[in-house]
């Protein structure tokens, strides 16, 4: 589940009834502002059973498995060089997961995710929930520059046409002309909307397209 969190926090639990997997933790939780993604999370490698190679070879799946970039688990231990990266490197490579998940919305999150066994079918259906619900989140932007046509107006204008058609209206996008600098005095006009295209937009906004104002 998502929540409202001052930040971007991740809090997942595993539950796996394994004796290697019972002798390390199988919750953990990260404040990704607080924390460092590169040193404690981002290097936490996939895992998998010993026990299930030979299945999952026999599927021409796990063909690019190594003992560098999965950690093998048998009936008695860990069997990489090594041991494990980070003590609690199982449930942060879930959470490496879910981080990357998230951030399909196409920009950060400010707030708390919990999983419990939670997978990618799971946290991507997370997502579409929570855009399908228009008065559960909104979108925050901090920037510099121009106070028309920025940045965050843009995003603003594709979140609302693409995910979701719970609207009264379309939404219009009102841009100048790209036009060479300096101006030339019969450029100058086209470098910032105009009157008659805002009331053009405004009609096809009120579905008025064919209708004088």
């Amino acid at each position: 589940r998502l929540s409202p969190h001052d930040g971007f926090c991740v809090d997942y639990q595993l539950d796996y009834e394994h004796p290697v997997m019972a002798r390390h933790a199988q919750r953990a939780r990260v404040e990704l502002f607080d924390t460092s993604f590169a040193r404690e999370i981002a290097r936490a490698r996939t895992f998998g059973f010993l026990k299930d190679f030979e299945y999952l070879r026999s599927l021409d799946l796990a063909r690019g498995c190594t003992l560098d970039n999965v950690i093998a688990v048998g009936e008695e231990g860990i069997l990489n060089d090594g041991g494990l990266r980070y003590a609690d490197e199982f449930v942060k490579h879930k959470i490496l997961d879910a981080i990357g998940d998230l951030y399909l919305l196409g920009a950060p999150i400010l707030g708390a995710f919990e999983g419990y066994k939670s997978g990618h079918a799971a946290n991507n259906a997370l997502l579409a929930v929570l855009l399908g619900e228009a008065d559960a989140w909104e979108m925050v932007t901090v920037e510099e520059g121009w106070p028309i046509c920025s940045i965050g107006s843009e995003l603003a204008a594709q979140v609302q046409r693409r995910a979701f058609d719970a609207l009264d209206a379309p939404i219009e996008s009102i841009t100048g002309a790209d036009v060479p600098m300096p101006y030339a005095e019969n450029l100058e006009r086209l470098a910032l909307p105009q009157v008659e295209q805002i009331v053009e937009a405004a009609k096809r906004a009120a579905y008025f397209r064919d209708q004088v104002a």
